[in-house]
């Protein structure tokens, strides 16, 4: 389990993207999982109101957020000199979990992309308006219709 937080160079290539929280004075933090290829940034939040999430402090709404997760460049994108603390109770729920974690992260990629086969559908509408995934299309080898040739 690798608890980091994001560069000020993750922000930067990103700022672009209205999805991600964009908190200059407030660190994300996030945990990694290499999974497919690919290393995954799942963000730290409270006040989670969905079900895509792995739950930390479900009384508190506290947890990993499956809905916001990006993909990162380790080197570029991660912070190397400090890492973020989080709550002793949160710790514990996440210890020893890496396999649900990213059993969970699989789920919600397969729903966002079973949302993109039906984007009409206003539960689709919902789960495609607001993750961040949509950033990361090429790096999931997600074909779209303007990429198609």
């Amino acid at each position: 389990m690798q608890l980091k937080f994001l560069s000020d160079e993750f922000f930067a290539d990103y700022a672009h993207c209205s999805e991600m929280e964009q908190k200059a004075l407030r660190p994300y933090g996030v945990l990694l999982i290499f999974s497919d290829g690919l290393d995954f940034a799942i963000p730290f939040r409270s006040n989670i109101k969905h079900n895509f999430v792995f739950w930390t402090d479900r009384e508190n709404g506290c947890g990993l957020d499956y809905s916001k997760t990006v993909i990162v460049d380790t080197q570029r994108h991660i912070r190397h000199d400090r890492k973020p603390v989080i709550r002793k109770t949160e710790f514990k729920a996440l210890l020893r979990q890496d396999a649900k974690i990213e059993a969970g992260l699989l789920r919600y990629i397969r729903t966002y992309k079973k949302a993109l086969a039906a984007p009409n559908n206003p539960r689709s509408q919902n789960i495609l308006a607001f993750s961040t995934l949509k950033y990361f299309h090429q790096e999931l080898r997600i074909e779209t219709e303007e990429h198609k040739s």
